[in-house]
């Protein structure tokens, strides 16, 4: 039996027979929310009172290493990961929280802050490649089980772990961190994605693939798919007002290129999402294109949590409503409050 949670002025739990629950912002809007969401940084400078981590180096590959921070504690590992473009150091304030109970740690993924800088390319940040990343670190540390705990795009790394090596972690917790990178909805599609797979299909024709209804047919559905996601997207661009579209860098096309399809995970996890997300920053320039554009993100993330509930019947769900994608900026005693509660029921 799946639990719900939804936090507005007040607390209210709803039970679901059918349960997994996803949480995540409308795809379509996945850039829009994400470029509001980097205009006020998650990172707080560090704190006097605050204990400075301690910080090592881990190889996880010829020439690569990655950023790991010790926040010290006792109890179970807790591992946090950022979203894209986000770095351990990012937690400084949030992680001492924690530290009563349990050991908390924080990996800054390859490409960012101060861990190495692979050539951009899928191949250096798949979902697999950063997932293995994370194996490596907490089999480098001896870490028995820990919770993976991951904002934002950091989900495709929870999910690629949970889905091929659960019996790895305690739990998995996804703050803002359900979208189509980490359990991909066919009802819903994405354009990243959609992208990728027609260009599979013209990368095989060119190997010359014998020519058939199958191969048509595949070549057919694909570019239908990237044809409605794409047009979504510029629907949604048109009509909020917003002058074209926010540009990533080549690392970033790199991890979103990397993506992989996952529909469930093998182990317990909490996911914590806004539901609609806080579009007052857009409203305050364009009332009209916010309200259509709140609509539609309510409507994608009600999908989205039935999608997850389908196919994850154990996941816990807490939806904060009106939130904005950096969930620990703007709700962190909801957060605090919804990971301890989780942490404290893990075997």
């Amino acid at each position: 039996m799946t639990k719900t949670l939804v936090i507005g002025h007040r607390f209210t739990l709803h039970r679901a027979s059918s349960a997994r629950v996803i949480a995540v912002s409308a795809t379509a809007l996945w850039l829009l929310v994400c470029v509001m969401a980097a205009a006020f940084p998650l990172r707080a400078q560090q704190s006097a009172s605050l204990p400075a981590p301690r910080v090592r180096m881990v190889t996880v590959e010829k020439d690569v290493n990655l950023e790991v921070l010790d926040w010290g504690g006792t109890g179970r590992p807790l591992i946090l990961l950022q979203g894209l473009g986000g770095v351990a150091h990012d937690y400084d304030k949030f992680a001492p929280q924690f530290t009563a109970h349990y050991h908390v740690y924080g990996i800054t993924r390859r490409g960012f802050g101060d861990s190495s800088e692979p050539t951009p390319s899928a191949a250096n940040y798949s979902a697999e490649r950063l997932g293995k990343d994370i194996l490596i670190v907490i089999q480098s540390l001896k870490l028995d089980r820990p919770v993976l705990t991951g904002q934002s795009i950091a989900g495709e790394e929870l999910s690629w772990i949970g889905t091929f090596h659960p019996d790895q972690v305690a739990g998995l917790i996804y703050l803002e961190a359900v979208d189509s990178y980490s359990f991909y909805d066919p009802a819903q599609t994405d354009m990243v994605m959609d992208m990728v797979d027609v260009r599979h299909e013209i990368d095989t024709f060119e190997a010359s693939e014998p020519l058939s209804a199958v191969v048509l047919g595949r070549i057919r559905d694909s570019a239908a798919a990237l044809a409605k996601s794409a047009g979504r997207m510029a629907d949604n661009v048109a009509e909020s007002g917003t002058q074209g579209d926010p540009a990533l860098p080549p690392i970033g096309l790199a991890v979103k290129f990397g993506e992989e399809k996952f529909t469930s995970v093998h182990a317990p996890m909490l996911a914590i999402m806004a539901c609609p997300h806080d579009f007052s920053q857009l409203a305050l320039q364009n009332p009209k294109g916010a309200a259509l554009l709140k609509t539609r993100d309510q409507a994608r993330c009600t999908e989205q949590i039935e999608s997850l509930k389908a196919h994850n019947p154990s996941a816990q769900v807490v939806v904060l409503r009106n939130a904005d994608h950096q969930v620990v900026r703007t709700n962190e005693a909801d957060v605090v409050r919804a990971m301890q509660a989780f942490l404290a029921k893990l075997q």
